[in-house]
């Protein structure tokens, strides 16, 4: 909830900006800001789950007295493995996306901090 304030104040002082070019980078900077969150928000839900069934694994191990039986069948069953691929498929989308994300959001600041002469 303070994140998503955060960009709405982001966005609201981004279009009050008089100068038409610093304002419209401005605002694309806080719109690839937005992108960014919910990228990562997206990442950490999807790692929560793959946290969640590696536990399911673990669980198996403990309920067969540390065989690994009831491990090994559990991922021969074809839904469990395709999930787990599923899971990894859709981190690695994510962390290619988001790596974009920042290559923009650099790009944006950097034209920003030209247009205003801000300096790091």
């Amino acid at each position: 909830a303070a994140t998503d304030n955060t960009l709405i104040e982001l966005s609201r002082k981004a279009a009050v900006i008089k100068n038409d070019n610093i304002r419209n980078v401005a605002i694309e900077i806080s719109d690839i800001a937005k992108k960014e969150m919910n990228n990562i928000i997206a990442y950490r839900n999807v790692m929560q789950e793959k946290r969640n069934y590696t536990n399911d694994f673990l669980q198996k191990i403990v309920d067969d007295n540390g065989g690994l039986i009831k491990l090994l069948n559990f991922i021969k069953q074809e839904e469990n493995s395709s999930k787990v691929d599923k899971q990894n498929e859709v981190l690695d989308r994510l962390s290619k996306e988001f790596d974009g994300i920042k290559r923009d959001r650099e790009t944006a600041y950097a034209r920003f901090q030209g247009l205003t002469g801000i300096k790091d």
